[in-house]
């Protein structure tokens, strides 16, 4: 139903009327025409401006639900992370006191080694000392044994042989102390 006339003034009359008187003036209603035909373009104009706005709309929304997903991703690789780091730290914990375990036991078995080879030396410096006085008392022996040239055969035998046996020790001793300082 037609409101109004082509003309513009109020159209409460009867509507075959209305139809004549519009299609009689021409004029007028070409000028309708345009002015709806303009309407229309500037309608067109934000229609178009509305689908790129939704677009944009679409793409925040979009935009927000990536961001909100991120921060959910950083917040578990943050949490992720500390427990990464809180596991690295009690390992090396764990390795730095077995590493001082045994460092420490690497000590106490480097001063007992120590403490043994002092011991093994002073038992070499009385070997050696007990060496010394069994060459003192060969080469008494041996003094005596010139001095009574007189024994007989089986003493002088009997004073080499004796002889022999202390040179025997002495040499024994002696090895035994090169062998003891090559084995410091």
């Amino acid at each position: 139903m037609i409101s109004s006339n082509i003309d513009g003034s109020p159209g409460n009359a009867n509507q075959l009327m209305d139809i004549l008187s519009l299609v009689a003036n021409t004029e007028a209603y070409g000028s309708k025409v345009k002015e709806l035909e303009s309407l229309i373009a500037q309608n067109k104009k934000y229609v178009e401006a509305v689908a790129p706005a939704d677009d944009v709309v679409a793409l925040r929304e979009t935009l927000r639900e990536e961001v909100a997903k991120n921060k959910e991703a950083t917040k578990a690789a943050k949490i992720a992370g500390a427990d990464k780091l809180k596991a690295a730290e009690e390992q090396a914990a764990q390795i730095i006191a077995d590493a001082q375990a045994k460092a420490d036991a690497l000590v106490a078995e480097a001063e007992a080694t120590a403490k043994a080879a002092k011991a093994k030396l002073a038992d070499v410096e009385r070997a050696e000392a007990a060496a010394k006085d069994a060459e003192a008392e060969a080469k008494k022996v041996a003094a005596h044994a010139k001095g009574q040239a007189t024994i007989s055969a089986k003493e002088a035998k009997a004073a080499r042989d004796l002889q022999a046996e202390a040179e025997a020790a002495k040499a024994a001793i002696l090895a035994k102390h090169e062998e003891f300082i090559k084995s410091l």
